[in-house]
Order: C-alpha cells, then sequence, then structure tokens
C-alpha cells in the first residue's frame, strides 16, 4: 500500500511537470517495464541505504547511470520528482507541490511588475548591519518580447539596471558609474521572471522551514500565505492568489535589537502594459564605464551606438531606404559593419554601418575602380561622424552616393584618355591558392614595407589588382595606375562554388610608394604568369565636387 502510494504521488507530480495535454505518466507501469534495471540498483545499493531519501537518490543515480538510452528522459524526471518528495515529506499538498503550481502559472505571463520599497540596496548584507530606517523605492519590470525575448529593468534606489537580452547593466547614480556585464540570457539558458523565480524557489530551499500562515483578501483577490523562516532573525511572508497561484506580495522581516522590523514590502501585478518610458530605457553616459573581463570595451561602444540607434527608431519612422544620422560624440570606437539593431533587423533587415573618417577614407574602399577617383584637395580631409541605416543591404557605390548626397555633394563621372595597365596571362598552370607567398619576409617587422605579405583570406586575381592599386593613389588625386584585366582568369565563382573556385593567392599585395612597382611586377609574373604593358585607354574619372 506504501509502495502504491508513492507510485500515485509519483505519477501525478511527473504528469503535472510533463504538461496537462500529454496522458498522465504512470510511474509503476514504467518500473514494472523497466524491472531489470530496477533490479540492477537495488542490488547494487543494498545494504548502502539508510533512509527513504537516500534509496531514492540511489535509484535515480542507478537508473541515470543505465546505458539503456530510452530511459534517458524518464529518468530525468524520476529524479527531479523523487527529490521533490524525499525532500518534502512525500507531500504533494506541501509547499513543492504550491511551488509546482505556481511557476507552471507563470508559463502563461507575459509580463511581471514588482513594485514596493526595502531598506537595503544589497541584500546580502548581514541583519545586524542593516539600516532601516531608510526605505529605498524598488520599481522592476519583466517582459517577453513578440519575438521570444526576455527583458528586464529595475530600479532600486538610486541604482538602475537593464537586460536587454544581450547585455547585462547597473549605473549607480550616486558614483555615476555604469557596470556592463554579459546578459545571463544570451550565457545560458535562463529563468523568466527572475524576480518572482527568486522568491518561489525559497519554498524548496533546504534547510528553510515553511508553514502556512492563513488567508487573506490583497486588493479584490483572496490570498494564502506562507511563512519561510530562514533563522530565528528573518523570515519572509508570500501572499499567493488563491485562483491564480500567483505571487501577490511578499514582506520580509529582519530581528533587530529585540524587535521584529519590517525591511522590505513588494507587491506583484501581471500582464500590464509595460510603460513606453520603461519600455525604451537605456543606460546613460556614465563617467566611469567597467566591463566584465569577457567583454571588449572597444567593441562595446560600438553595441551601445547600436542600442542608442534602436531606441531612436522606436519613437521615429524607419527610413524607406537608407538615412544618415549624426552622432553626438566625436570619440572613436572599433564598430562591425552591418551593425544589428535589436528588435528591429530581425524585422525589418534595417542594418547599420559606421561612417566615422574623412570623406577620402570612406570613398577609397567603396568607389571603384581604384585609381579612378578625384577629390579636391580641400574636400580629402572633411570630417565624417555619422551612422548608415538601410533597409537592404546596399552596394559599397550605393551607400557612398547616398552619404555624398546627403552633404551635398556628388560623383560626376568624366571620360579622359588615361595611361592604365592591361595584365596579361600566359597560361601556366596555376599553383594552390595556399602555397603563393610574399617576396619579402614579414619577419618581426610591426609595420608592412613593400614586398611584404598584407591581410589573409582567399583572393581572386581581380582582387589582387585592386589591392595594389589600393595604396597607389592613396589620396584619391586619379593619377595613380589603374588596372584593366584581361587575363580571363575567373573573378567570380559559378552559381553553386566557393569563393575558393576563383582564389589564387592568400596574401595581398598592399604596397605603397614607387619602389613597389617593380617588386609587384616581378611578383605577378612569377607567381602567377601575369605581365602588364601601358597603355593609353579612354577611361571614366570619378570626381567628387559640391552638388551643382
Amino acid at each position: 500500500m506504501k509502495a502504491d502510494k508513492d507510485y500515485n504521488k509519483l505519477d501525478e507530480l511527473i504528469s503535472q511537470t510533463i504538461g496537462r495535454e500529454v496522458p498522465a505518466f504512470d510511474f509503476g507501469k514504467w518500473k514494472d517495464n523497466h524491472r531489470a534495471e530496477t533490479e540492477i540498483f537495488k542490488s547494487q545499493t543494498a545494504g548502502r541505504a539508510t533512509s527513504r531519501s537516500v534509496r531514492i537518490f540511489d535509484e535515480s543515480r542507478a537508473i541515470v547511470k543505465s546505458r539503456t538510452g530510452r530511459l534517458a528522459a524518464a529518468a530525468v524526471i524520476v529524479i527531479a520528482i523523487s527529490a521533490a518528495i524525499s525532500y518534502f515529506g512525500g507531500s504533494t499538498n506541501g509547499t513543492a507541490a504550491v511551488y509546482a503550481a505556481a511557476t507552471k502559472a507563470l508559463q502563461n505571463v507575459r509580463t511581471v511588475h514588482v513594485s514596493g520599497w526595502t531598506t537595503c540596496l544589497r541584500p546580502h548584507i548581514r541583519a545586524e548591519l542593516l539600516d532601516t530606517s531608510t526605505r529605498y523605492t524598488v520599481e522592476r519590470w519583466e517582459w517577453v518580447t513578440e519575438d521570444g525575448g526576455y527583458r528586464r529593468y529595475t530600479r532600486t534606489g538610486h541604482v538602475t539596471g537593464w537586460d536587454d537580452g544581450d547585455r547585462l547593466y547597473s549605473y549607480d547614480e550616486h558614483d555615476d558609474i555604469l557596470y556592463t556585464r554579459k546578459s545571463p540570457a544570451q550565457t545560458s539558458h535562463i529563468e523568466y521572471f527572475q524576480s518572482v523565480m527568486g522568491l518561489l524557489s525559497r519554498l524548496k530551499d533546504k534547510g528553510l522551514q515553511v508553514t502556512e500562515i492563513g488567508t487573506r483578501t490583497i486588493g479584490n483577490r483572496q490570498a494564502k500565505g506562507w511563512r519561510i523562516v530562514e533563522s530565528d532573525d528573518k523570515r519572509e511572508d508570500m501572499w499567493l492568489d488563491v485562483q491564480t497561484n500567483l505571487v501577490l506580495e511578499i514582506n520580509a522581516h529582519v530581528l533587530d535589537q529585540g524587535q521584529l522590523k519590517q525591511v522590505r514590502h513588494s507587491t506583484c501585478t501581471y500582464d500590464q502594459n509595460v510603460p513606453v518610458n520603461i519600455r525604451d530605457s537605456v543606460p546613460p553616459v556614465a563617467q566611469t564605464v567597467n566591463y566584465s573581463p569577457d567583454l571588449d570595451p572597444a567593441f562595446e561602444k560600438w553595441n551601445a551606438r547600436l542600442r542608442e540607434i534602436a531606441a531612436y527608431y522606436q519613437q521615429h519612422p524607419l527610413p524607406e531606404t537608407m538615412e544618415l544620422l549624426p552622432r553626438e560624440s566625436e570619440e572613436n570606437f572599433r564598430g562591425h559593419p552591418r551593425g544589428r539593431l535589436r528588435a528591429i533587423t530581425n524585422a525589418t533587415g534595417h542594418r547599420v554601418w559606421p561612417v566615422q573618417s574623412t570623406l577620402e577614407d570612406f570613398l577609397r574602399p567603396n568607389v571603384k575602380p581604384c585609381g579612378s577617383v578625384c577629390v579636391p584637395e580641400e574636400l580629402r580631409t572633411m570630417k565624417l561622424n555619422y551612422d548608415l541605416v538601410a533597409r537592404t543591404e546596399p552596394t559599397p557605390r550605393e551607400r557612398a552616393d547616398f552619404v555624398l548626397n546627403a552633404l551635398g555633394l556628388e560623383i560626376i563621372g568624366v571620360t579622359e584618355q588615361r595611361k592604365v595597365w592591361v595584365a596579361h596571362y600566359d597560361g601556366r598552370p596555376l599553383k594552390p591558392w595556399q602555397e603563393v607567398t610574399a617576396p619579402v619576409p614579414r619577419g618581426d617587422a610591426r609595420h608592412t614595407m613593400p614586398g611584404m605579405a598584407s591581410g589573409r583570406g582567399r583572393k581572386s586575381v581581380r582582387e589582387l589588382f585592386e589591392d595594389f592599386a589600393y595604396y597607389q593613389d592613396y589620396h584619391l588625386s586619379a593619377d595613380g595606375i589603374i588596372i584593366v584585366d584581361e587575363t580571363g582568369l575567373p573573378s567570380r565563382p559559378a552559381e553553386g562554388q566557393s569563393a575558393g573556385s576563383v582564389a589564387v593567392s592568400s596574401v595581398s599585395p598592399y604596397w605603397r610608394g614607387d619602389e613597389s612597382i617593380p617588386i609587384a611586377r616581378k611578383w605577378f609574373k612569377e607567381q602567377f604568369g601575369i605581365t602588364f604593358t601601358e597603355e593609353m585607354r579612354p577611361m571614366t574619372v570619378h570626381i567628387v565636387r559640391r552638388q551643382q
């Protein structure tokens, strides 16, 4: 009879854990079907089990160690429920059932709002050190976004926290310090609604005394109370909605100089609309910013800028094509091209390109062919301090044209007779691209000199031509080398092929100065069988000017 009673408890709790729509779990039947495995565990644990809880955990370990793969899923559930029955004295009507019902109720919640007060900003401090004379306002919002993401906003006194699903921030207003680390939602599985889950978990904390304290009315809701006693001088009263099983109120007390004093009061409401000022709130620009060791501060500045832009577009319409947003700060920071906007990029495709350089540095990689761009000297050093937001992925030239237009500039094409290098290929078999080497060993040189390898990757022959011409007309005066490719070697992979199918080298000739020209000629000939002839040909020169 005792075994049947235990099995019924397991049946009920396991079925609740699996979910209402799944047929009820029959532990007795499961054990009968796996009698061999359970007999093994009995023989292994005979003479060692000194209590009911020890026997249950031994059984769990034996089942988990079984090589029978089909037991794995059931074993996980059995271990959890068996432990719960053992710990809570085998009562499904006690705190185990309360905890299970409350956590299950949270599965249907989208928003949690916790408000109240506390006398301590750091609740881990011992009770005897608490100053109960000051009450700090507590405000916490946690919500699930439309795409299933997790967000959290907290404010306790002068300390504010944000969790945007990517970064977790804590700002101390008194000291003007912002602490930044990775969000737990990014680094591991996280239980949503931590404000409530942290409280509920105390119902099953080992070593705490939990007793029922009756019922009362909170607002228009009937609530049942549970007193959680941590020690002789600390206790919490938790009140749960009788109908929904959700937490409604928590009151914490400590024994201070012989008197029981309240140190925390919290009320919980659910599925309210998150206020716009909370939903769109972002961390401030602090005098001091500290980062956890696993974050690179340089890149974090770019990530912070992306969050600012995402918040901006919560209040403004997204561009149909592109938009150039000015930056308030002139601080330089490393950025990733095609930055993603949280809750926007996945839905609309909008991305961000940093535009923070001089005009010539911006145009050099974006207008091709290299050597064909002419920028007046007075415009070359114009400072750009913007971010380009685009709905689709524009080509480099489209980005250049849009930025120039926003600045009141334009590019016009003028056909001129220009001396060019015409590239020819002698047809020799090419060596594997991984085996191509630079003519000058780099050694431990910190700067790239003519002939040294620069850059890594799989390069087509046309990319090698562009890389060499890049530095030959570095200041965009349109008087450098322009290479016309007549080698016949493919520069784009055929459909279904990878970039490696057109690769001829893993190093690039990013070489400056006149002394690099004979080095480049010799390198192309020896490594690829490519030679150059100089000819006069009509070429389009791209002239940058102010709009007429």
